[in-house]
């Protein structure tokens, strides 16, 4: 009985093998998560100058053997590092993820329990005293600054009475909120323009989900443009962005109990490959191009 149970383990692993070693989206392999642990620096985002980035920390002071783990308040939040690696400091205590400084460099905007924040970015530290909170309904997150500065776009995951679902932009000063267009996820600007792009589900009219889109939205005349499917119901395809130079697009796709991968495109949707062979885990792998960073992948 035992081993007839054995027999049956180790058949169904090598099922899950084949499984995950198909092509997600026109080729390319995927492997067996490895176990998940606590990432300590995430959601990396460089300053338009490309001397500065800021990032989230969380110091993790003890993980033990089936993934559990201790961290130290207080070293945890929004940090800054010089481009060289050196003056590392901690910006907010505790606070936010997704970090990003405007074109400017003089605000930072992250998400906090759901909501969007602002706050002054001056000389390298920032100014707690004036803290702006630029969302209050439903939850939302992955807030990104427009090209110009003029706007902030993010994802409403929480439909609360009228509010819809979606990818949102509000300006920079918080006075005006546009919308963009239902349950679209991670937004992310073009460089040099007023076009954002992001992903979608692709459902049909009777709720049959078909897999993952990618669209872009051009906020000046209000055009919606269908770029590429991502094929396979089992896909959850996140953190699409532009190259610098607006000529790619990369972006993470992960089959279900499957490792993600980095994926790389064209910006018209053509030439999709995959990059990684033995995962990438994390929108900092992907979604985080340094600035003037212009290699041919």
């Amino acid at each position: 009985m035992r081993r007839m149970k054995k027999i049956v383990f180790i058949l169904r692993l090598l099922l899950l093998v084949s499984y995950c070693n198909k092509n997600p989206v026109d080729g390319g392999n995927f492997h067996l998560p490895t176990p998940a642990y606590p990432s300590p620096y995430s959601d990396p985002s460089w300053s338009a100058d490309g001397k500065t980035i800021v990032f989230y920390r969380m110091k993790v002071t003890h993980i033990g053997s089936i993934g559990d783990f201790t961290y130290d308040p207080d070293s945890t939040g929004i940090w800054a590092i010089d481009a060289d690696g050196t003056n590392m400091r901690l910006l907010l205590r505790g606070r936010g993820d997704s970090p990003e400084l405007s074109p400017d460099g003089t605000w930072l905007v992250y998400e906090e329990g759901g909501q969007i924040y602002k706050v002054p970015f001056v000389d390298g530290v920032v100014d707690t005293t004036n803290i702006v909170q630029l969302t209050t309904e439903g939850r939302n997150f992955f807030p990104a600054w427009s090209p110009d500065g003029e706007w902030i776009a993010y994802e409403r995951s929480v439909c609360e009475g009228d509010s819809t679902c979606g990818v949102w932009i509000i300006s920079s000063n918080g006075e005006e909120k546009r919308f963009i267009d239902d349950y679209g996820m991670y937004p992310a600007w073009r460089p040099f323009g007023k076009e954002i792009l992001y992903v979608r589900r692709a459902v049909t009219t009777s709720g049959q989900v078909l897999g993952d889109s990618l669209w872009v939205f051009n906020v000046e005349n209000n055009e919606k443009m269908f770029l590429t499917f991502l094929r396979g119901e089992n896909y959850d395809n996140r953190y699409p962005q532009y190259s610098p130079d607006g000529t790619k697009i990369t972006f993470s796709s992960q089959k279900e109990r499957c490792s993600p991968h980095i994926w790389i495109m064209d910006a018209d949707g053509s030439n999709l490959k995959q990059l990684t062979q033995k995962g990438g885990t994390s929108s900092c792998l992907v979604s985080r191009w340094q600035p003037n960073c212009l290699h041919s992948l």
